[in-house]
C-alpha cells in the first residue's frame, strides 16, 4: 500500500514536471506571437503612417482604434494621444465633428459603405481641407463592437486647379463674348458711317440739288467721316497700346489753357443737346503748369468728356481739377461730372475693360465701340497716375484721375532766333505767311492749299525731300513748312535736320499717315515743332499753327 502511494507520488510529479515544460513551451511560444503582433502592429503603423492620406478605424463610440501620422497632425497630435478618443475631442470646427459622427453611424446601421464622398475638415490652423473619404463597415475581434474603417484623400488643390479653371471658362466664355460683340459693335461702326458717306456722295453727282440739300450732304459726310475717323483711331490707339508701342513724350503744359480749349471744343456739342458745360480750375491760370503728355492728357479728357456728352440727355456736365487733399500725395485729380444714365454697380469694374460699354443691349442706342475707357485708363497710368469714378444709376457719374503734380522739370532749349520776330498774332485771321507744303500726294497738297487759303500769302509746293531742301535754300523768308515724313529721295525727318542746321527759328510741323509709336518723338528729335497724323482736320491743323506764332 506504501508502495503504491510512493509510486502514484513520483508518476505524479513526473507529470507536474513534465507540464511545466510544456507550459514554459506555451508561455515561450506566446511570448514569440505576441512579439510578432507587437512587430506586425508597429510595422502596420509605419505603413500607414507613410500614407499620403487619412486611414482611421473608429468603433461605435467614435472613438478612434487606428489613426495614422496624417490625421493626427490635421489635429495637431499624435496616433497614441488620439487613440481611444473621438473627433470632438479635437475639432477646431464642432460642426466638423457632428458631420463626420452622423457619417460614422449612418455605415454603421446599414451596414454598407459610403464611398468618395466630399468632406470637409478644418485644420488646428483653421485651414479648410477638401477630402474625398470612403466609409466601410466591420466588427472588431477583439471587442466584438461595430466599427467603420476610413479612407480619406485631401484634393484640397484639385479642388482649388477646378476652381481655377472654371474661373478661366468663365473669363474665356466672357472674353468670347465681348469680342464677339465687340466685333458686330466695330462692323456697325464702320458700316453706318461708311453708308453715310457713299450714300450722300452718290447724290452729290445728282445735277438737280438746292443749296439747302448741299448744306446738309456735306454735314452728313463730314460727321459720317469724323465718326469713321474715330473709330479707326481708336482700333490705332488700343493695337499700339497692346504691343507697347506707345512712348510717352513730356512737356510742360499749363492745365488751365488746356482746359479752356477743350471746353471751346466741346461746347457746341454740349450746347446741341441743351447741356451746360462748365469748367472748374483749381490754380491761378500763371502758376497752373504740369509736366506730363500733352497729346494724351488731351485725349483722357476727350474720352471723358465726349462720354459725359453722349450719355447725358439734360443738366450740367463739369470738368477740372483740384490739389490732392492726402500731404502725402503730391498729385492733382481731375474730373469730369455728369448728370447722365449711370453706370450699374456690377458693370462699374467691367467698364475699364476692352470692349465693353456701361450699357448692355441688342438695341444701341449709344455708337461707340467700347474702347475708349480702356484707351483712357491705359493713358493715364502711363502718365503714373490711376483712374477711378463715382456713379449711381440714373444719378448720373463722375470720373476721376489723378496725376503727379510735376512742375520743375524743364523744357526743350529754347531755338536761337535768327530772323526778325514777327508780331504774336490776336486771332488766326492775323496769320499771313509764306509757307512750304513737303508733300508727294497731289490731292493731299491740293487739300492742305485749300485748308490754309486765309492765312498765306503764298504757298510753294514740293514734290519730294530734295525738292523741298533747295527751295527752302533759294528761299530766305519762308514762314512754316509742313513737312510729310514719308516722301521720295529724302524723308521728312532728314529735311527737318538739314533745315535745323540752317535756320533755328522756322517752324515745321510734321504730316504723316502713318501712327506709330515714337513717331512724335522722332519729329520733335529731328527739329520739328509739332506733329499731325492723317486724316489731316482744318481746325485742328489751323489751331496748332496759330499756337506756333502765338508763343
Amino acid at each position: 500500500m506504501e508502495s503504491t502511494d510512493i509510486r502514484n507520488k513520483n508518476e505524479l510529479q513526473k507529470e507536474i514536471a513534465h507540464l511545466k515544460v510544456q507550459l514554459a513551451y506555451l508561455e515561450e511560444k506566446c511570448d514569440k506571437y505576441e512579439k510578432n503582433i507587437n512587430n506586425n502592429e508597429v510595422e502596420l503603423q509605419q505603413i500607414i503612417d507613410l500614407a499620403p492620406y487619412f486611414i482611421f478605424a473608429k468603433d461605435e463610440d467614435g472613438k478612434y482604434i487606428l489613426a495614422n501620422k496624417y490625421i493626427a497632425n490635421i489635429y495637431n497630435t499624435d496616433v497614441a494621444n488620439l487613440l481611444g478618443k473621438t473627433d470632438a475631442d479635437f475639432a477646431k470646427n464642432q460642426s466638423d465633428a457632428e458631420g463626420f459622427i452622423e457619417d460614422d453611424l449612418k455605415v454603421i446601421n446599414l451596414g454598407s459603405p459610403l464611398e468618395a464622398y466630399e468632406e470637409q475638415i478644418t485644420n488646428s490652423d483653421g485651414e479648410v481641407l477638401n477630402l474625398q473619404t470612403t466609409k466601410i463597415p466591420f466588427v472588431t475581434i477583439k471587442t466584438h463592437k461595430r466599427a467603420i474603417l476610413g479612407l480619406s484623400v485631401d484634393i484640397t488643390k484639385q479642388k482649388e486647379k477646378e476652381r481655377a479653371l472654371i474661373a478661366a471658362r468663365k473669363r474665356a466664355e466672357e472674353s468670347a463674348l465681348l469680342k464677339s460683340t465687340f466685333l458686330n459693335n466695330l462692323s456697325h461702326e464702320i458700316r453706318t458711317p461708311l453708308n453715310g458717306i457713299i450714300g450722300f456722295a452718290a447724290l452729290l453727282e445728282g445735277t438737280d440739288i438746292s443749296a439747302d440739300d448741299l448744306s446738309l450732304y456735306v454735314e452728313l459726310i463730314t460727321s459720317s467721316s469724323d465718326r469713321l475717323l474715330k473709330t479707326i483711331n481708336d482700333l490705332m490707339d488700343i493695337s499700339m497700346i497692346e504691343t507697347d508701342q506707345v512712348k510717352v513724350v513730356k512737356s510742360k503744359i499749363n492745365i488751365n489753357k488746356q482746359l479752356e480749349a477743350l471746353h471751346v471744343k466741346y461746347n457746341i456739342a454740349a450746347e446741341r443737346k441743351s447741356l451746360r458745360l462748365m469748367l472748374s480750375n483749381d490754380i491761378p491760370t500763371i502758376e497752373a503748369s504740369l509736366y506730363t503728355d500733352e497729346e494724351k492728357f488731351e485725349k483722357i479728357f476727350s474720352y471723358l468728356i465726349s462720354n459725359a456728352i453722349k450719355f447725358s440727355k439734360h443738366g450740367t456736365i463739369e470738368f477740372g481739377y483740384h490739389i490732392s487733399q492726402k500731404e502725402e500725395n503730391h498729385k492733382l485729380v481731375f474730373f469730369v461730372k455728369d448728370m447722365g444714365i449711370g453706370i450699374p454697380i456690377n458693370r462699374q469694374r467691367a467698364i475699364f475693360h476692352r470692349f465693353v460699354q456701361s450699357v448692355v443691349s441688342d438695341t444701341r442706342v449709344f455708337e461707340g465701340s467700347g474702347l475708349g475707357l480702356s484707351i483712357t485708363k491705359s493713358y493715364v497710368e502711363m502718365l503714373g497716375g490711376e483712374i477711378w469714378l463715382e456713379s449711381e444709376e440714373g444719378i448720373g457719374s463722375t470720373f476721376y484721375f489723378s496725376l503727379p503734380y510735376e512742375t520743375k522739370k524743364t523744357d526743350v532749349k529754347p531755338k536761337q532766333k535768327l530772323r526778325a520776330k514777327k508780331p504774336s498774332p490776336k486771332s488766326i485771321n492775323d496769320l499771313n505767311l509764306k509757307i512750304l507744303i513737303a508733300e508727294d500726294e497731289e490731292s493731299i497738297s491740293l487739300f492742305l492749299k485749300n485748308m490754309l487759303k486765309d492765312i498765306n500769302q503764298e504757298i510753294i509746293h514740293a514734290k519730294d525731300g530734295e525738292e523741298a531742301l533747295e527751295i527752302y535754300k533759294k528761299t530766305d523768308d519762308i514762314d512754316l513748312i509742313l513737312m510729310d515724313i514719308r516722301m521720295p529721295k529724302l524723308d521728312g525727318y532728314e529735311v527737318s535736320r538739314r533745315i535745323r542746321e540752317i535756320d533755328k527759328d522756322i517752324k515745321i510741323i510734321a504730316q504723316t499717315a502713318f501712327a506709330f509709336a515714337g513717331d512724335k518723338e522722332k519729329a520733335i528729335n529731328a527739329g520739328c515743332d509739332d506733329y499731325l497724323t492723317k486724316p489731316l482736320k482744318k481746325e485742328v491743323l489751323l489751331d496748332k499753327i496759330f499756337k506756333l506764332f502765338a508763343e
